[in-house]
């Protein structure tokens, strides 16, 4: 049986200042920066979906205990990424809110552990007597169920592994009675950030005096009727966005944004309509030596059924390491940027430094 990690989910739209600011410095570019080489990195094809429904019927995967990355980890032998450094472990909060809110969150962090192989934080999401099952077909094509205990999975999570099991939630639906829950989840696995298999988590739950417990955890699995993970269409969105900027293409970088959209630069006086950021920015783009941002560590939420997106994102600049973070909606014409929003970060040890130089010491 699989390892599976739940990915979480967390906008601004503002207006535009009354009085254009004074053309300011070309804060992307101080030389140029050629266009890039290649083109951005999108994420692995899913091997012969059928349609982007989930409900095309089970395809049976082999039941043996993989060996590599391309077979499918058990929950007793699982694959869980070794941390380049040590794991920082500080108090875990509470978890508060809804019941609906406690009940994802209680997901939630059970994917979040692991994904870090901590165990110790795992066991208290889980009833003593919680069994995992998963529902698959044998070698002869039989339909089996087969189960492992809870200590033997919060076991296996803190086993170190070298690959990265990656499993994402496409959507979920709650169904509550009282002191009863169950979550029913469709999901994208990715081994090495490659896609694997599609299917569905179901979990059993109830409260407790302390709290939200799994009591059970069962799971499908195929590779047919997989859906896409709308995070990866967001991100390539953003990576063409990108690439279009490298390569001078005004009418593809500006048109991405939505008509009342709004770019926040690096300068205090750098808060641009979509239209007066295009106008400031029509030398570079003209000239075609506009700026060439290199995107990594992205974090996306999507909430309102998929229909709006925030995210943050470190970028590669001339000017050093960057973060870029915005809004997102989903329109009739595809993706649309309502905000961005462009910062230079400074190194804690180096900040009083950079007081000295902005004249604030």
């Amino acid at each position: 049986m699989k390892l599976r990690i739940i990915i979480g989910m967390v906008l601004i739209a503002t207006t535009i200042a009354a009085q254009t600011p004074s053309k300011p410095a070309n804060p992307f570019k101080k030389t140029p920066t050629p266009a890039p080489t290649s083109k951005p990195t999108t994420p692995a094809p899913i091997p012969s979906p059928t349609s982007p429904s989930t409900q095309s019927p089970p395809v049976p995967t082999p039941t043996t205990i993989p060996t590599s990355p391309t077979q499918l980890p058990s929950k007793s032998s699982p694959v869980i990424t070794t941390p380049t450094s040590p794991v920082i472990k500080t108090s875990i909060p509470p978890i508060t809110g809804t019941d609906q809110e406690q009940i994802i969150t209680t997901v939630m962090r059970v994917f979040d552990a692991m994904k870090i192989g901590d165990s110790s934080s795992l066991r208290p999401l889980f009833s003593p007597a919680c069994v995992l099952y998963t529902a698959d077909a044998n070698a002869a094509g039989q339909n089996v169920l087969t189960q492992e205990s809870i200590s033997a999975f919060i076991q296996s999570v803190g086993t170190p592994r070298k690959e990265v099991i990656d499993e994402r939630i496409l959507k979920y639906k709650i169904d509550m009675d009282g002191p009863l829950a169950q979550v029913w989840a469709d999901y994208n696995l990715y081994v090495d950030n490659k896609f694997y298999h599609c299917g569905v988590d179901v979990f059993q739950l109830y409260k407790s005096p302390i709290g939200w417990k799994i009591f059970e955890l069962a799971d499908t699995r195929r590779k047919t009727g997989c859906g896409t993970d709308p995070k990866d269409d967001v991100s390539m969105f953003l990576d063409k966005w990108h690439a279009d900027a490298a390569a001078a293409n005004a009418d593809a970088y500006f048109g991405a944004m939505a008509s009342d959209g709004v770019f926040l630069g690096t300068d205090a006086t750098e808060r641009w309509s979509r239209d007066e950021f295009r106008a400031w920015a029509k030398p570079q783009f003209d000239s075609r030596r506009a700026w060439n941002f290199k995107p990594s560590k992205r974090n996306i939420t999507l909430i309102n059924d998929n229909t709006t997106a925030w995210f943050d994102e470190e970028l590669t600049t001339w000017m050093g390491t960057c973060r870029g973070s915005g809004v997102l909606i989903k329109t009739g014409e595809g993706w649309k940027i309502k905000q961005y929003n462009l910062t230079i970060l400074v190194p804690n040890g180096k900040l009083q430094d950079y007081l000295n130089v902005i004249g604030m010491k």
